[in-house]
């Protein structure tokens, strides 16, 4: 699958592999994490397609039936009615409406018509509601229209991803920005924006992903039940105050908190999961009854607070292995996992991504560690593994993604730079 970025954010030009293993090193501020972050949000759109279609279906439904019982209510006492409260009640209108279907709308229009034939509402009330209630038979049975829910649902994610900055900053001269996904020949995905906004959208074909993971902080360890409490802008329903995360911290929070319902039975990922063990020396996991997440030692636990945040970090990898989110049919983005760990650690943190690629699995890394890069590289050449590297480089106002998968040398140099600057500076007057 091949994805080409044109101006979005940082990114002037990408255009990326993805499958087996895909690698973008660079500095800071150069666009190494928007190629993720735009994967992440296309497959949790997609993913979610079904789920919006009911969600979108039922808000509109409610919003109807809501109008139908406060018309009712301010033209008859409920009191002296409790059946036609109950009947008419929005939310319970829905849950009958979904079992019901027809028959529920029908039973309401003869309520409704007894209600006028025994002078309780006038002819205008009763014209009233029965044509909401046949704006509700259309609804319900509308085709579903599932370009623009995707549509929506893609808006919603990239939204909260990146809160509205699509366009680059600083660069007026800049009219249009795009990103477009293929799969050999075949296009998936194509999105144009313009300043006002997104001007087409073509959607042909799914991802071919169940879902994505987006990790980049071990500190969703300590902060995870302000998550619990926090929105995020992608749900339909959501009310859009209050406190809000990136939809892609509330994810990997619900995912390692939910480890424990979703342990992976399967032999072939226990000896990566062992790997990982053996090098932090124990088992990071979410305990429940304390609501807290515990290091398990064996003889002894340690709360996560006083855990150092380099075995958060391959705690995190290690529930999210188990727990089956780097199966051949998901996407695992890790961005800059080498923060926080030494380079012995991250020798063995990129040993066990490499072990995954192995199984199938398909796994964005961004990374501005010559070590972890270096491990990646030779560990797929060891073992013939599909991989594609990339270097974010930054031009004058933004920057592009320069495939470097047969010369890694070009970035390991880049990435060196500031320790040769270093010397320069330390050592030019011996």
């Amino acid at each position: 699958m091949d994805i080409s970025i044109r101006n979005f954010g940082t990114i002037s030009q990408a255009d990326v592999k993805i499958g087996g293993l895909t690698v973008i090193a660079g500095e800071n501020d150069t666009g190494k994490s928007t190629v993720g972050k735009i994967l992440f949000s296309l497959v949790k759109a997609s993913a979610r397609y079904e789920e919006d279609l009911k969600e979108d279906k039922e808000y509109k439904i409610v919003s109807l039936a809501e109008k139908i019982y406060f018309t009712i209510r301010r033209n008859v006492n409920l009191n002296d009615y409790p059946l036609l409260r109950e009947q008419y009640h929005p939310r319970k209108f829905f849950d009958n409406i979904r079992i019901y279907q027809e028959s529920a709308i029908y039973e309401r229009k003869l309520s409704i018509l007894d209600l006028f034939e025994n002078k309780k509402i006038s002819s205008q009330i009763y014209g009233y509601i029965d044509n909401v209630l046949d704006e509700i038979r259309e609804v319900f049975n509308e085709d579903d229209d599932r370009k623009s829910i995707i549509a929506k649902a893609v808006k919603k994610a990239f939204y909260s991803e990146f809160r509205g900055e699509i366009f680059p900053k600083g660069r007026a001269y800049v009219k249009t920005c795009s990103v477009n996904i293929r799969d050999g020949q075949s296009e998936l995905i194509h999105i144009d924006w313009d300043r006002d906004g997104v001007n087409k959208f073509d959607y042909f074909d799914d991802l071919g992903f169940d879902d994505a993971t987006f990790v980049d902080t071990p500190s969703i360890i300590q902060f995870h039940s302000f998550t619990d409490m926090a929105n995020t802008l992608f749900d339909v329903s959501n009310s859009r105050s209050g406190f809000t995360v990136p939809l892609h911290i509330k994810d990997l929070s619900t995912k390692i908190k939910e480890s424990i319902y979703t342990y992976n039975l399967f032999d072939d990922f226990y000896h990566i999961n062992h790997n990982l063990s053996n090098t932090y020396k124990g088992k990071l996991y979410y305990d429940k009854d304390s609501s807290e997440f515990l290091l398990d030692r064996g003889n002894y636990k340690i709360n996560s607070s006083n855990v150092a945040s380099g075995i958060k970090s391959l705690g995190i990898f290690d529930i999210l292995v188990q727990s089956g989110h780097a199966s051949h049919n998901s996407l695992l983005i890790l961005d800059e996992p080498e923060i926080n760990l030494h380079p012995k650690w991250q020798v063995e943190y990129a040993r066990n991504i490499i072990e995954l690629i192995k199984l199938g699995a398909n796994i964005i890394v961004t990374t501005h560690s010559p070590y972890m890069l270096e491990a990646l590289k030779g560990f797929c050449n060891k073992f013939y593994l599909e991989h594609n590297f990339y270097l974010a480089k930054r031009n004058e106002d933004s920057s592009e993604l320069i495939n470097i998968t047969n010369r890694i040398e070009d970035a390991i140099h880049e990435l060196s730079i500031p320790l040769f600057q270093l010397n320069e500076e330390l050592y030019d007057d011996f």
